[in-house]
This record gives structure tokens, sequence and C-alpha cells, in this order.
């Protein structure tokens, strides 16, 4: 009987978290793969997120041609105010480096045939507004903004339901 990667043990826990283990595992794309084949949900929507891959990697994810995911989460323009690459020690946001990963993510996923999925935040970040606009005498102002931001990029706009509440 064939063997299923989801049958393989992959409860080991290391110094990362277990990044190492959900991150780009060496056989990922095989997986992938299996999954979509065994499970017929080729025709499905599927979205990965993809917190701490690579454009390459995620380029091979959401491409049409690998069949693997139809699109992807990344969470890399979300780390500029990182402070010290902790997620929750915030500081000011890095606008230059947010400008120079949107515009890396943009072209590359639509030169590579990928699609993104286009979002501030979700269940497990702070609000966006806080982090990235006033969110005390301009909060309409920068959540509008952030919207607006979103809505004129290459994927599919996910508004999240806190960007927007008061």
């Amino acid at each position: 009987m064939k063997r299923r990667f989801w049958e393989s043990s992959y409860r080991k826990r290391n110094k990362t978290g277990g990044r190492t283990i959900y991150t780009d595992g060496p056989r990922i794309h095989q997986h992938l793969k299996e999954l979509v084949g065994d499970t017929g949900i080729a025709d499905m929507m599927t979205v990965g997120e993809m917190s701490s891959t690579s454009l390459d990697n995620c380029l091979r994810y959401a491409n049409p041609i690998e069949e693997e995911l139809k699109m992807v989460f990344s969470f890399h323009h979300l780390k500029v105010d990182y402070k010290g690459g902790e997620k929750w020690a915030l500081m000011d946001p890095d606008f230059k480096a947010l400008r120079d990963l949107f515009c890396k993510w943009q072209e590359g996923m639509q030169n590579g045939g990928a699609w993104n999925a286009l979002f501030w935040c979700n269940h497990d970040q702070p609000r966006a507004v806080s982090r990235f606009g006033d969110d005390k005498k301009y909060w309409k102002e920068s959540a509008k903004m952030l919207a607006v931001q979103v809505a004129i990029h290459f994927g599919l706009s996910k508004y999240h339901a806190v960007l927007f509440s008061s």
C-alpha cells in the first residue's frame, strides 16, 4: 500500500517552533500534488499561508502549471515593523521596505503566472490601521487608504473585518 505524506510522523519540534517542519519541506511540492490528485480538489479554490517561504517557492505553489494551490497568502509585507524579528514587539514600519516588498512580490508573482491573496491583516496580526496608519485622528482615512492600496494590486483582495473595525 502506498504511504501518503499525511501519514508520516511530523511531530518532532525544534528550536524554530516547527518552522523547518512546515515551511518548504524537501517534498512539499510532491505532497501537494499528491493531495490535489488524491482528493479531487483540482477544480476547487485552494489557498496556502506562506509566512516564511520565498518568492520562488510561492511561484511554484500558486502557478497553475504546477497544479498545487490556486493562490497564496504571503506575510512578508507584514514583517516591516517587527522589532528584532519579533511579531508582537512592534516598531515604526519601514515604509521603503514595505514598498520594495510589494514591488518584488507583485511583479514576481504576476510575471511567474501565480496569484496573490492581497490583505493587510488577519486573526494573527495586529490591526493594520494601528500599524500603518493613524488610528486616533485619521482612522477612517487610514482604513480607506489601506483598502485602496490592496484594491489596486494584482491578485484577489481580501478585506478582513478588523481593518475597518472602530
